[in-house]
């Protein structure tokens, strides 16, 4: 009777307990931002986050974390929920206005994701969610202004590729 099911190859969980990979979205910006997510258990895994380049010219520098629980499936290939804990800074200058600026956020931000990772290693993670955000501003120059913690919120999509092993 079972003849005729297909031959499968199971891995275990910690065949590929690490997953290195590259945002391909913020490639555009040009920036870029890399992440390594370490397996805590079968269906855990916690990530830090590091991207680094310009915004509309300006220099960026963002630094966090990101933690997965896999509802389905598990570390290597399955649905999961997740929140990532991002600082970000961008500073830049404006010409002829004789300023510099530096803008400060913090935000927390949940997500549901699919991450795939082939029997090979290669992996794509999709992530889509909510940016819940605090930023300030600070100006130095002719006029200078801070200003306080703005929340914003805004919407998350995080497309993701890189390799698991």
């Amino acid at each position: 009777m079972f003849a005729f099911l297909p031959a499968t190859t199971a891995y275990s969980q910690t065949d590929r307990p690490i997953s290195l990979w590259l945002s391909i979205l913020d490639l555009w910006s040009p920036a870029v931002k890399l992440g390594l997510e370490y397996q805590l258990s079968n269906n855990m895994g916690l990530a830090g986050v590091f991207g680094s380049g310009s915004i509309n010219g300006k220099g960026m520098l963002e630094v966090g974390a990101q933690y997965n629980y896999y509802l389905t499936g598990n570390f290597n290939n399955g649905l999961h929920v997740g929140s990532e804990l991002l600082f970000t800074n961008v500073t830049g200058t404006r010409t002829g206005y004789n300023t510099s600026f530096s803008v400060n956020a913090i935000g927390l931000n949940p997500y549901l994701g699919y991450k795939y990772s082939s029997r090979y290693g290669f992996t794509a993670i999709l992530q889509g969610g909510v940016k819940c955000m605090y930023a300030t501003a600070d100006f130095v120059g002719r006029d200078f202004t801070s200003s306080p913690a703005t929340p914003q919120a805004e919407g998350l999509l995080n497309i993701n590729i890189g390799w698991s092993f």
